[in-house]
């Protein structure tokens, strides 16, 4: 059942750079990077809210989400622009290292 949601998740995501090629033509790049996480975080809060006891967090987990989330938004800032000005066909193979580079 997994490997299904893994190929339908890799399948939607194959359109991903496309979609947001063609809302740049017409959006600034912060509201294309950001809108979709937005839209899931009530989502995610919701998911949280509902799960079942908290974890015990330190300062070193918020100092490594903090850092994570800096990196995330540089990339992510970064793969827009880089989708932006250049061809989708050279510019998407580039976004999949993304993740990898947020790591």
């Amino acid at each position: 059942m997994w490997a299904a949601y893994a190929l339908t998740a890799a399948l939607l995501t194959s359109f991903l750079p496309i979609i947001n090629k063609r809302m740049l033509a017409r959006t600034p790049v912060a509201i294309v990077a950001w809108v979709p996480n937005a839209v899931s975080l009530p989502l995610l809060f919701a998911i949280t809210i509902a799960a079942p006891g908290w974890p015990h967090v330190d300062w070193l987990f918020v100092v490594a989400i903090l850092a994570s989330g800096g990196l995330n938004l540089i990339a992510t800032l970064a793969s827009m622009y880089a989708l932006k000005q250049a061809d989708a066909s050279i510019a998407a193979p580039l976004l999949s290292f993304n993740p990898a580079c947020t790591m």
